[in-house]
């Protein structure tokens, strides 16, 4: 692989930072994700994972020590960045990986001085194409049946289909992140679906997008609701499979973590919330004790 041209940290808080400084920590060395979500994280990717989880070759640097995002980046890093987990939102603000990044939505964020943050962009979108046509594409399928969801609970709750997909994205990450990252270091790669769609991130920002992104991108949305939802009930203390009545005259869980996601884009509009609470009941991911 040849060398690429690095980027500083004021060009990924260009590209960044409105979208994930609830999340994240500005270091000298890197983009990290905050301590409480990562240890509240029950899907176990969400805000766990980061390219490091999948660089398995020698002289990788260790997951659990590894920022997001280094500090200076590469294009190629900042690609295997916005693959999954919290870096995937990123990628879904910018467009789709088809035929992004979208010059409207970088104007949206980006102010006229940030062409080393455009450029940067511009080369981690195209370099993830590259990738992909050696990988092979996720199968659509793949993508909404995985909800991002910890193994290890999917096994429990005996959701197959549901494992079964997030088994497949996962591996597909890994092959994308060596590809990407490590290209030398050859591992087999997923199998590609037949007219597989073209992958897409986890959520939406509100600005311009293409009409094709638009279809796909509620889905994702609510699956990042979901997460949410569902680490915040870690958060405050409380077993999602196993949670209390509401109290006579006092305010229920459901109330506890819908006060303290108020202030979450994910949850602008009046019944978003409830909408999410009620999907999360309906697919047994929350459990009221009887």
């Amino acid at each position: 692989m040849e060398p690429q041209a690095p980027y500083e940290k004021e060009d990924a808080q260009s590209i960044i930072a409105n979208y994930l400084n609830d999340w994240v920590e500005w270091r000298d060395d890197g983009l990290f994700i905050r301590q409480d979500f990562t240890e509240n994280d029950v899907t176990g990717s969400f805000f766990q994972w980061t390219p490091a989880c999948d660089m398995e070759w020698d002289g990788a640097p260790d997951p659990k020590t590894a920022p997001s995002l280094p500090f200076p980046f590469t294009a190629s890093q900042l690609a295997a960045f916005m693959l999954n987990g919290i870096g995937s939102i990123v990628a879904s603000a910018y467009g789709t990986w088809e035929d992004g990044p979208g010059e409207a939505d970088m104007d949206e964020v980006m102010n006229v001085r940030a062409r080393k943050a455009r450029e940067a962009l511009r080369k981690a979108f195209s370099l993830y194409r590259d990738a992909e046509k050696a990988v092979g594409e996720l199968a659509p399928e793949v993508r909404d049946e995985s909800r991002s969801m910890h193994p290890a609970i999917l096994r429990v709750q005996g959701r197959k289909s549901e494992l079964q997909a997030t088994l497949k994205h996962l591996s597909w990450c890994r092959a994308m992140t060596r590809q990407l990252l490590h290209p030398q270091a050859t591992t087999p790669s997923p199998e590609p679906a037949p007219q597989a769609a073209p992958v897409v991130a986890v959520i939406a920002s509100g600005g311009v997008v293409t009409a094709k992104a638009a279809q796909v991108r509620p889905l994702q949305r609510t699956s990042a609701q979901d997460n949410a939802i569902i680490c915040e009930i870690q958060k405050q203390g409380y077993d999602p499979l196993a949670l209390p009545k509401n109290p006579k005259g006092k305010p229920g869980v459901k109330a506890i973590i819908r006060a303290a996601l108020s202030d979450n884009e994910l949850f602008v509009g009046s019944t978003i919330f409830n909408k999410a609470w009620e999907r999360l009941a309906a697919s047994a991911d929350i459990v009221i004790k009887k």
